[in-house]
């Protein structure tokens, strides 16, 4: 008996690790620097940092990431600024495009300079592996705008006091149409669900963090004492004015 196969997508076969993680003023995003084997990310090849710190550069420039696949893994609540963490230090507006950036528990955020009132956009598209819980998160005084929609069966936590150091408290914006379907925390800051969230299982909101938006929550809501649900946008940026909206909840709240 014969059998045809239509292969229709498939994961690089090749995955080259970080092997360091990058200083301050120096980046491994579109350089050789530290990955194992001294060279620039390229296409057909995946790229991974379990327990270093990848940057990007620092300017205001648009930049996407070479390889066909981006994985962060593994960073650890209480490590201050280690583990796998793919860290945003781009300024003026920059744009971050990863085509496949996949989140194995790790850490992405926007920590440039404290204070400094940017804003960076992450595209292209996020994946959150199962049975683990990854973290997205910005510095005081900055916004991380996630137009990548984010898909897959892990848990995503925003922010947190063992997370940078208790650091990223401020707001994070998902503007995507994201179908993941693990659960939700927004641990410290301001989570913005201005895309959709259909499919969470559930949203808590810790104390002294805040949920708003303008789009729509699958599961059910849970404001611990101290948190604060506030639909529309508020003006914790310059980038927007303070909007009254509505966020839908399809389950209990």
């Amino acid at each position: 008996k014969t059998m045809d196969i239509k292969i229709t997508a498939s994961s690089p076969t090749t995955w080259i690790p970080l092997n360091a993680s990058d200083a301050g003023g120096t980046n491994s995003f579109n350089t050789g620097l530290n990955w194992n084997g001294g060279n620039p990310p390229t296409s057909g090849k995946g790229y991974y940092t379990q327990g270093f710190i990848l940057r990007t550069p620092t300017n205001s420039n648009p930049y996407t990431f070479g390889g066909s696949a981006l994985s962060i893994d593994y960073y650890t609540p209480g490590s201050g600024s280690s583990g796998g963490r793919l860290l945003m230090k781009g300024s003026g507006g920059a744009v971050i495009t990863v085509t496949n950036l996949i989140l194995n528990g790790g850490l992405v955020d926007y920590a440039n300079l404290a204070g400094d009132n940017g804003i960076e956009t992450l595209a292209g598209n996020i994946t959150l592996n199962g049975g683990t819980t990854s973290f997205i998160g910005a510095l005081v005084g900055e916004t991380l705008l996630v137009t990548a929609p984010i898909s897959g069966t892990g848990n995503l936590q925003f922010g947190g006091v063992d997370i940078n150091s208790g650091v990223d408290t401020s707001v994070v914006a998902l503007s995507g149409a994201n179908t993941y379907s693990g659960s939700t925390t927004v641990a410290t800051g301001t989570l913005l669900a201005n895309g959709t969230i259909p499919n969470t299982t559930s949203v808590t909101v810790f104390t002294n963090a805040t949920l708003g938006g303008t789009n729509s929550i699958g599961g059910a809501v849970t404001v611990q004492a101290g948190g604060t649900l506030a639909p529309g946008i508020s003006a914790l940026t310059t980038m927007w004015t303070n909007t009254i909206g509505t966020l839908t909840v399809g389950g209990a709240v």
